[in-house]
């Protein structure tokens, strides 16, 4: 057994030369970083010289590929000119494979594969103008030069368009490999098939209007519900990858709005695309909850008014009748104020209110100026359920504007009957009366139901769906 003093000395000798070592390690790091040339800062983020060299060249190759999309080319026939920006798409998605392969430089081959892909709209832009080149409508439109594109005849274009795609689908696969990994697959298919409404062969506002409203809106809910919760997508490439996916509706948007004529329901789609991101999409990626309960208060504005825009498009070439006009503009938008007043963050009451508001207040309007036995049965129907509705939510702003309604709309409704030689009035009153009874009765006997799904709009219980109908085993839904 050794000695305590001695086992005590060799252990105190062992810290002092391990203590030693650190301290000759320390001072060789402290020299090593005295030699090495400062790390410049700019706006407070340390870069090296060779992030800085490919960022401006990733500038330089983006600057590259518009100079070469919108120079004249007098030289040059239209395919030609594509299949070189072809040649050039490839040399890119060639070099990054280089440099990931040969060089083992992974940042290299991430910026050109990412420069490689980013081109993939415009090329599916230059095919469909391609396509679009060999249909009548082509012919009534005056382009100005960078964007005037014709092909030899139909086959040429089918054909351009079959060597593009088919160039093209490896590149980007390759690429969203490079990227984004995990998800790589999503992405190439979402990416792809957002390109492939570029080659819609028309270019009618309502159409375009409608596809941006579709791609925009898919591509936001396919990254909030799939790509968002995805970890690896959250690095600045996969950001990338997914920001990559608006390319295509914006192409689609700044088209039409550069060559092409407005229409209200163009107008419609844009502004339905706006309530729904700043509702349903936008929200959900802030941190601050305030700042997106104040964006889905003002999302109802844009909502409201592509529904008249679109509603005065389609149905404005038909006569309604002055009765239904009121009815068709205003019912939908308190319908859409009630839809979001279950989906929002907070203040549903705030949505509801305004509903009753809208519903009561067009119609009572509607029966003021064109009075008659449909607008005051529709007025009172209206009124019932607007009073039962805010009975129920005990919400006493959409309960009043209800009864006022209903009030205002069964003396009319009364007078009619006592003035008109007709069995019409009387008749729809007492099928009125009839059903509201028989919907007391039931309300009655499913109450329990009834006021677990009132529990969950008011927001009382944390549930995230309404409560679902209870199985056929004889037991009720939870209050």
């Amino acid at each position: 057994m050794p000695h305590p003093i001695i086992g005590n000395s060799i252990r105190r000798i062992d810290l002092e030369e391990v203590d030693a070592a650190l301290r000759r390690d320390d001072e060789r790091r402290e020299s090593a970083a005295e030699r090495r040339p400062a790390v410049p800062r700019l706006f407070g983020r340390a870069f090296t010289l060779p992030q800085l060299l490919r960022g401006v060249g990733a500038l330089v190759l983006i600057a590259a590929a518009l100079t070469f999309m919108l120079q004249h080319w007098e030289e040059s026939s239209h395919l030609g000119r594509y299949f070189q920006f072809l040649g050039f798409t490839v040399t890119l998605a060639a070099a990054g494979l280089l440099c990931g392969t040969r060089l083992a430089d992974d940042r290299g081959a991430r910026t050109f594969l990412a420069l490689a892909a980013a081109v993939v709209p415009a090329h599916f832009t230059f095919l469909g103008a391609l396509l679009f080149s060999q249909f009548p409508a082509a012919g009534r439109v005056h382009y100005p030069d960078y964007a005037r594109l014709v092909a030899p005849d139909m086959h040429w274009a089918l054909l351009t368009i079959a060597v593009g795609a088919a160039t093209l689908a490896p590149i980007v696969w390759t690429s969203m490999l490079a990227l984004a990994r995990p998800r790589a697959m999503q992405l190439t298919a979402a990416y792809l098939g957002s390109c492939a409404f570029l080659l819609l062969p028309t270019r009618d506002s309502d159409v375009i209007g409608l596809a941006v409203l579709c791609l925009t809106v898919g591509t936001a809910l396919f990254d909030l519900r799939l790509l968002h919760s995805t970890t690896a997508l959250r690095t600045r490439e996969g950001t990338f990858a997914r920001l990559m996916l608006l390319a295509p509706p914006v192409i689609l948007l700044g088209r039409t709005l550069n060559l092409y004529e407005i229409s209200h329901l163009f107008t419609s789609a844009m502004l339905a695309t706006a309530a729904i991101l700043l509702f349903e999409v936008v929200p959900h990626y802030l941190e601050d909850r305030g700042i997106g309960v104040w964006l889905q208060r003002l999302s109802t504005a844009p909502a409201g008014l592509a529904w008249l825009l679109a509603a005065d498009t389609v149905l404005g070439p038909y006569s309604l009748g002055g009765g239904l006009t009121l009815p068709v503009a205003w019912l939908p938008v308190a319908g859409i104020l009630l839809a979001m007043s279950s989906r929002c963050l907070e203040g549903g009451d705030g949505y509801r209110r305004a509903a009753a508001l809208i519903a009561s207040g067009a119609l009572t309007a509607n029966l003021v100026l064109h009075p008659g036995v449909a607008a005051s049965f529709l007025c009172l129907l209206v009124a019932i359920l607007t009073t039962a509705y805010g009975y129920g939510l005990q919400e006493r702003v959409t309960f009043l504007a209800g009864a006022a309604a209903l009030s205002f709309a069964l003396l009319h409704h009364v007078r009619l009957a006592i003035q008109l030689y007709s069995i019409g009035p009387w008749a729809s009153l007492a099928i009125l009366g009839i059903a509201t009874v028989f919907a007391a009765t039931l309300i009655e006997r499913k109450s329990e139901v009834l006021k677990a799904h009132l529990q969950w709009l008011r927001g009382k219980k944390p549930a995230l769906e309404p409560p679902r109908r209870a199985e056929a085993n004889g037991l009720r839904a939870p209050v």
